[in-house]
């Protein structure tokens, strides 16, 4: 039933609605960046700050969803209530773990040059500006795309209305047999501000651009010249399709911004032998599962091939409990809760038993896989929708080719093997759709370039690693240190 008391007076200004907006965001971030001051220490104030918003992001609508879950009213009380809680442990972690511990107390090691603190200063104007551009459109597109609109939205506004996760099987499409990420962050907004602007369209730019601030600083932390770093984070802002996707407000690109991060940092905590890097990376894929329903088979064929990666270069090494821990815990209580819940009857699981029932017959049908395998090799190279990123990668892996070979760039080999892993899975899945929806030329018309975003997104920073494989080592001075959580 509809709850008076949990939703904010429907008088509300659009300058209140905006600052009360604004505020949820600040809060939102300082979240994330408390809960990782377990993690970071003083050298990696840039990679802190590139995942505060999307672990805070996370942290929060998860939180949210196990109270939910235990039957609580979700409302203003609560949110308000779950955001102190969260502030007050978030803040003790950052002391107890943080400016507590007498590594962090050390006088700072000056690392970054000159050149890097301009590089700064200027990758954090265009970023801002490049925001402002993105919110801009998406606060003006509102949610005016169909998945966004019958999905997100609606469901979101609909558990904000009833107070309830269950009752949110009432509203929007599939049930609650899909992840609750998205939905929960427009709820905490519609019950903050009441969503006038709205505000919940922030959260796709916010994503984006913590992305874009994380592709920096991986790529300098590789050892990419700082010119060339800005370029990559350029080449990636300009790209159609995740320019599209940081405004419409569905949660492919969220969910890439999860994954690509996460499966790159267990690549870096593993070969660095970092168990920090591996606990938010892991974190990272955690809450990859808890954006979007193919998550889980992202994270598995991502997290196999780092696996495949490590043993066939023998290098490296994989603490299990830290790789493992996070994700299992925000992951599979999402699965548990799909498995009792919600998969029974759910077109994803339909769409599994169908084509494993054709397998069983020995059907395989291969007029469809040579359609998906020859609509990619054709749009991969429409500008209209990836601009110029494929040819430009493919130029790249031309020159830095001999980078591929495991002795030679060990990240380069790694990243290599989960772009293969997570391409095909992004193809197979289509297949797999195809047991559930007519008409696949159809569907790979309206669903390919999204269905497409995690590897294409990864591709430029696979096109950054061969590239500081290549480079004149003569920068390497200017280079910031490794991942130092």
């Amino acid at each position: 039933m509809f709850q008076s008391d949990m939703v904010p007076d429907p008088s509300i200004s659009q300058l209140e609605a905006f600052l009360l907006d604004a505020l949820l965001i600040m809060l939102i971030t300082l979240i994330g960046w408390l809960f990782l001051g377990y993690i970071f220490k003083r050298d990696s104030r840039v990679s802190r700050i590139s995942l505060s918003f999307i672990v805070g992001a996370g942290i929060m609508s998860w939180t949210l969803f196990l109270v939910g879950w235990l039957k609580i009213p979700i409302g203003l009380p609560s949110v308000v209530g779950l955001a102190a809680l969260l502030l007050l442990f978030g803040g003790w972690i950052h002391i107890r773990f943080g400016l507590s511990n007498p590594a962090s107390r050390k006088p700072h090691r000056r690392t970054v040059g000159k050149r890097t603190m301009l590089g700064m200063v200027c990758i954090v104007v265009i970023l801002g500006f490049i925001f402002l551009y993105l919110a801009y459109l998406s606060v003006g597109r509102s949610y005016s795309s169909f998945d966004a609109l019958t999905m997100w939205a609606t469901k979101g506004y609909g558990i904000a209305y009833e107070g309830s996760i269950w009752q949110g099987s009432r509203w929007g499409g599939m049930g609650l047999a899909y992840p609750l990420h998205i939905m929960l962050l427009i709820a905490i907004f519609k019950l903050i501000s009441g969503d006038i602007l709205p505000g919940s369209k922030l959260i796709f730019p916010l994503f984006f651009v913590s992305y874009l601030l994380f592709t920096f600083d991986f790529l300098r932390r590789r050892g990419l010249k700082e010119i060339a770093a800005i370029a990559v984070t350029l080449l990636i802002s300009t790209i159609p399709i995740f320019v599209n996707h940081a405004t419409i407000g569905y949660a492919n690109l969220p969910m890439a911004v999860y994954l690509i991060p996460g499966l790159l940092l267990m690549v870096e905590g593993i070969l660095e032998e970092n168990n920090r890097a591996q606990i938010v990376g892991s974190l990272l894929l955690g809450f990859t599962v808890w954006t979007i329903i193919e998550g889980v088979l992202f994270v598995a064929v991502g997290f196999i091939a780092v696996v495949v990666s490590v043993l066939i270069m023998k290098k490296g090494k994989i603490d299990w409990i830290s790789a493992m821990t996070p994700l299992l815990l925000v992951g599979g209580s999402w699965l548990l809760f799909y498995l009792l819940y919600a998969a029974s009857g759910s077109q994803a699981s339909s769409a599994v038993d169908k084509m494993l029932l054709s397998w069983r017959n020995g059907q395989i049908n291969f007029p469809d896989i040579r359609l998906i395998l020859g609509y990619a090799r054709r749009n991969v190279f429409e500008v209209s929708t990836w601009g110029y990123l494929f040819p430009a990668g493919l130029a790249v892996s031309i020159l830095g080719f001999r980078q591929l070979h495991p002795k030679r760039n060990a990240y380069a080999f790694a990243v290599l093997l989960v772009l293969v892993a997570i391409g095909a899975l992004s193809l197979g899945l289509f297949y797999l759709r195809s047991f559930a929806i007519e008409g696949l030329y159809d569907l790979l018309v309206r669903g390919f370039p999204r269905g497409f975003i995690s590897p294409a997104i990864l591709f430029p920073l696979f096109m950054g690693i061969l590239m500081a494989g290549i480079q004149p080592r003569s920068d390497s001075k200017n280079s910031p240190p490794p991942f130092t959580g």
